[in-house]
């Protein structure tokens, strides 16, 4: 699936691009389609270019999207769970509803991106870029638990060690 980005880009021009095997929801991938929500579980999509994308709902489960451009992108209530993430640009992106369950996020553009209400348990979070990311509403606790939210998600993994210690 590398470079599927640019595939994706030939969509744009009017061209149906062809889609990797394994790769199910054409739409959410490009502009067509919207309804249709894209699974690329365990995809391999290291420095793709993926601006702009619809990926709504979609379900990346276990996905590599390091150092791939997802500048504008729009990922509203897509499961990103154990993700790798690591120097992903998600500038501009919308992220509102995404579930980040134990991805990596390291080195990760998160600027003007909008965060909220993403369940961020058990993310792993390093030198982050933040800057006018809207972050609210972010829950930090397990699926099956009473959710607690933060608008923080650099202090997110410490507010939740803070809760589970007092008991």
């Amino acid at each position: 699936l590398r470079g599927l980005g640019r595939v994706v880009g030939a969509g744009r021009s009017g061209v149906s691009p062809a889609l990797p095997v394994g790769v199910t929801g054409v739409g959410a991938l490009g502009r067509h389609h919207p309804r249709h929500h894209a699974t690329l579980d365990g995809a391999q999509l290291q420095d793709a270019d993926l601006t702009h994308a619809n990926l709504t709902g979609a379900r990346m489960l276990g996905a590599s999207l390091r150092q791939t451009h997802l500048r504008g992108a729009c990922l509203r209530n897509a499961d990103l769970s154990h993700t790798d993430l690591t120097d992903a640009d998600f500038s501009g992106a919308d992220l509102s509803g995404a579930h980040l369950y134990q991805a990596t996020l390291v080195g990760t553009n998160l600027e003007g991106a909008n965060l909220t209400g993403c369940t961020v348990y058990g993310v792993s979070t390093w030198d982050l870029k933040l800057q006018g990311a809207i972050q609210s509403n972010l829950v930090i606790t397990p699926p099956l638990e009473s959710p607690i939210q933060v608008d923080d998600l650099e202090i997110a993994q410490f507010v939740y060690l803070l809760l589970r210690s007092a008991k």
